[in-house]
């Protein structure tokens, strides 16, 4: 099994667990919180194997347009084992400044661009960094996780 850290749906939190297997698994934690200055939110926890992390994807509830003064950047950081870790997993962490990002569409998947050859090692944790610029309301949101457990 593939522990999740505790995910909370609407106002309920719980650990959730997925069975994993050689061809995959997608793993979808929904978020309603409003993040301040920078949230951290646990997306995927490897239990009991090393995990190969295919791909990370937030798609919002609403939009939110691209802004040079009021923008989020978001990044996918493996935690490490105590939380602590801060290891980003993507290239260029996405944002919506209008400067080198773009606006957050309803219902359009923003692909987080982490490489598929990622490895969560066992006991590490999978994590969105969600950092906010000014006073901009962040939307709800479903963070999706396909991973597979290394061979």
């Amino acid at each position: 099994m593939v522990a999740l850290p505790q995910n909370i749906v609407g106002d309920q939190s719980a650990p959730v667990y997925a069975p994993y297997g050689a061809s995959g698994r997608t793993v979808v934690s929904r978020y309603s919180i409003a993040v301040t200055a920078t949230d951290i939110f646990s997306l995927l926890y490897a239990d009991d194997t090393d995990l190969v992390v295919e791909e990370v994807t937030f798609i919002p509830d609403d939009g939110l347009a691209a802004d040079n003064t009021d923008y989020y950047t978001m990044d996918v950081q493996d935690r490490g084992s105590d939380g602590t870790g801060t290891t980003s997993l993507v290239s260029s962490p996405k944002t919506t400044r209008v400067t080198g990002g773009a606006a957050l569409v309803a219902h359009d998947a923003v692909e987080m661009g982490v490489d598929q050859n990622t490895i969560l090692a066992k006991g590490n944790t999978l994590a969105a960094v969600v950092t906010e610029t000014n006073t901009e309301t962040f939307p709800a949101g479903v963070w999706q996780v396909r991973f597979r457990r290394k061979l």
